[in-house]
């Protein structure tokens, strides 16, 4: 009899400690390890992190005070796996990604984050931005802010393409992602002003044709910097090139079709990707090509 009447006074105990928990945010609720949370925003995806994916999420780390301890100004993207006990695996497994929410717990357990506090408690506003699996990680890592401009459903095809192609040199211009298939280091600048020659294929992240002066036989012959005459990102893209050169770039919309283009096939605010082959530059300044992409 005695054994049960302290048995039962530790369960009250334990749910009494529980239950009287102090909530340190308005409107929270408390999980039964303890951690402390309230979600600010739902998404309507309902995909959530597993073990072995890398996690992109934007933070503040605070104290109970309000005094800053980490807020960077860049997505963070770390492992998830669920068998590290720490606050940070916690509060992921309760989101959904594009999910936020704000935690508390002991600053100890937010060591994934690099974060090194003595302090009993933390308050994390975690913001769930991206999920990679361990391919798509390595390959933002080796091209950052590539995969951001693709549509979720593409980024597995354009990994796939980039890996099959032979990269000569990777470069970030503008915003535009460009991969040199072939060099000539010794080939002639296209500078604005110089009369040029080009091949240029068109496609959609799904790597759909649009447009193409190769399928045409009709290399394009215009003055480089004349207003009107190819996409700004093109112009920006063959002042980096030489003559002989050939580069596959991925182009934003705000450098391309904007606003959709003309005919109606490619819809506003769309990435697009061109294949460029820089075929002559003219020592001249003559233009007499008008013809537009």
């Amino acid at each position: 009899m005695l054994n049960w009447c302290r048995l039962s006074s530790l369960i009250v105990l334990v749910l009494l400690t529980f239950g009287c928990q102090k909530h340190e945010m308005d409107g929270s609720s408390i999980t039964a390890s303890g951690l402390e949370y309230k979600i600010h925003s739902f998404s309507d995806t309902r995909d959530s992190a597993r073990d072995n994916q890398w996690i992109g999420i934007r933070y503040k780390a605070e104290t109970i005070n309000g005094d800053v301890i980490q807020n960077p100004d860049s997505i963070t993207v770390i492992p998830y796996q669920t068998y590290v006990d720490t606050g940070i695996m916690e509060a992921l497994s309760l989101l959904y990604l594009g999910d936020s929410a704000s935690f508390v717990m002991p600053g100890r357990r937010l060591r994934p984050l690099g974060i090194s506090s003595s302090a009993p408690k933390v308050k994390l506003t975690l913001s769930f931005k991206e999920i990679f699996s361990p391919e798509e990680y390595q390959f933002s890592k080796q091209y950052p802010g590539l995969l951001q401009l693709i549509p979720d459903s593409n980024q597995q095809h354009i990994i796939s393409m980039v890996r099959s192609k032979s990269i000569a040199d990777y470069r970030v211009t503008s915003g535009i992602h460009a991969f040199w298939l072939k060099e000539n280091h010794q080939g002639k600048r296209a500078i604005a002003g110089k009369r040029v020659v080009i091949d240029y294929e068109g496609f959609t992240t799904e790597e759909k044709l649009f447009d193409s002066t190769v399928k045409r036989s009709e290399p394009f012959d215009f003055e480089l910097g004349l207003q009107g005459q190819v996409l700004r990102g093109i112009e920006i893209l063959l002042q980096q090139m030489r003559e002989g050169e050939e580069v596959l770039a991925v182009i934003p919309p705000e450098l391309a079709f904007q606003n959709g283009s003309s005919d109606g096939t490619i819809p506003p605010n769309t990435v697009v990707m061109y294949n460029v082959k820089l075929r002559k530059v003219f020592d001249n300044e003559t233009a007499d090509a008008t013809t537009s992409l």
